[in-house]
């Protein structure tokens, strides 16, 4: 099967602290608690990595985009408001003929509204009538997945669409997501997918990993040493 399915479960919220001590220093935590400086400290739950959304197009489609380039883009940013909408031509996936839009904001509302857009294009203008693809940097994959595939079931489930995270690609540093579904559930699932690698990249230490492949002949030897 060409399907990864896992799922990591969210970290359950801790509380601490002691009860007790003079009522000047319970008033000393309560204004230390609205000092900016401590709401400050409150904002490092919020994700510091802000990826784009990376949307495979189909070169048979591009037409549509790429006849109309700056107005069809224009048209995307101005809509929404998102900083910024482009073909990154650095990203190339082998034996592919597509090119990969990038939309670029720190605000996921607005890159899920030109997402939305996109797909509705997408879809009018393809075969694959119901199938959009993302990539997601190959290093969180595995946060995407989860154990035993319950992460992703769990966004499926959420968007009303089916994920489907395919096998590396020697040479890439994405992997291909498809998502299934209508426009509006697709924008979900993007948004949602991004929203939890954003949220796990804070513990990934080498964002531009690329994957490791098989050894297919120490793979070999191990298997003939074990069973003859």
């Amino acid at each position: 099967s060409d399907v990864y399915k896992r799922q990591i479960m969210p970290r359950s919220p801790t509380s601490g602290g002691k009860d007790g001590g003079s009522d000047k220093r319970k008033d000393s935590r309560r204004s230390h608690s609205k000092s900016p400086e401590n709401e400050r400290k409150g904002d490092r739950n919020e994700p510091k990595n802000h990826f784009p959304f990376k949307v495979y197009v189909e070169r048979a489609i591009c037409s549509f985009f790429e006849e109309k380039d700056e107005i069809v883009l224009k048209r995307y940013r101005d809509s929404s408001g998102v900083n910024n909408v482009r073909f990154d031509d650095s990203i190339t996936i082998p034996e592919n003929d597509c090119r990969i839009v990038s939309i670029e904001d720190s605000d996921i509302e607005r890159k899920k509204d030109v997402m939305q857009r996109i797909s509705d294009d997408i879809l009018r203008h393809s075969r694959k009538y119901d199938v959009v693809a993302v990539l997601v940097p190959e290093a969180l994959v595995s946060f995407l997945i989860g154990q035993r595939g319950r992460q992703i079931d769990h966004l499926s489930a959420k968007s009303g669409t089916e994920i489907v995270v395919y096998h590396p690609i020697k040479g890439m540093k994405y992997r291909v997501v498809k998502i299934k579904g209508k426009p509006a559930a697709i924008a979900k699932a993007t948004g949602y997918i991004y929203s939890h690698i954003e949220e796990k990249a804070e513990n990934v230490a080498d964002l531009d990993r690329s994957p490791k492949y098989l050894d297919v002949e120490r793979a070999e030897v191990t298997v003939k040493r074990s069973f003859f």
